[in-house]
């Protein structure tokens, strides 16, 4: 009983470690990769989302980036006075503003892709098989566990 009761405790500190040092890690990887911007780390987040999403709104960002809408709409006023970020609203829904970054800073903007299409090329396809089916497992637990 004492080891299943251990098996409880550790194991989600366990995944809450590893997801920490997953989240450490990219986000070193992309401060790393984009020194020369010299921008902070929510910017460089915000950003790195912009260069993944281009077109999305700012309660889309938001949602993604787990930061307020005042927060990140703060950020992207910067961004935009810095002319990295470029505000767009459609002509069939003038109600809703699409983000994007500029074209000449998304060139140069890299955020960590090629890296993780070498750890992906050096790795066991089914370990990397494995961990994207882990991954799924754990979105569909906590979609259902906010339901």
């Amino acid at each position: 009983m004492v080891d299943l009761l251990q098996n409880k405790t550790e194991k989600p500190k366990r995944i809450l470690d590893l997801f920490r040092a997953i989240r450490k890690n990219l986000r070193d990887l992309i401060v790393k990769n984009n020194k020369q911007h010299n921008l902070t780390e929510s910017k460089l987040l915000l950003v790195s989302e912009l260069k993944l999403t281009p077109f999305i709104t700012l309660h889309e960002l938001s949602d993604r980036l787990s930061l307020s809408k005042g927060t990140v709409s703060g950020i992207v006023s910067e961004l935009e006075d810095q002319g990295i970020v470029i505000r767009e609203i459609p002509k069939d829904n003038r109600r809703i503003v699409k983000l994007s970054l500029s074209s000449d800073y998304a060139d140069t903007m890299n955020i960590g892709l090629e890296f993780f299409d070498k750890l992906i090329e050096n790795a066991n396809p089914e370990d990397i098989d494995c961990i994207i089916k882990g991954l799924e497992k754990f979105c569909e637990l906590f979609e259902s566990n906010q339901k």
